[in-house]
């Protein structure tokens, strides 16, 4: 999970599926995660929850947001 968000991260969507090897929906259902350090960032210009954030997540145009 977490090479799975290095690559997606670092070289978007459709890398991150074809190199990990599993569809665009798996990804985002099962691999998409926000790491300590996100939420570090997050937490400095932001009052959201954890469970806030990770609620918030959405991936477009391959990105992380």
């Amino acid at each position: 999970m977490s090479r799975s968000n290095e690559v997606l991260a670092r070289w978007g969507q459709a890398k991150e599926s074809v190199w990990i090897g599993h569809s665009v929906e798996v990804m985002k259902d099962h691999y998409l995660c926000l790491s300590d350090s996100d939420y570090a960032e997050a937490s400095l210009g932001s009052q959201f929850s954890h469970a806030e954030a990770h609620a918030k997540l959405t991936v477009t145009d391959g990105k992380m947001e």
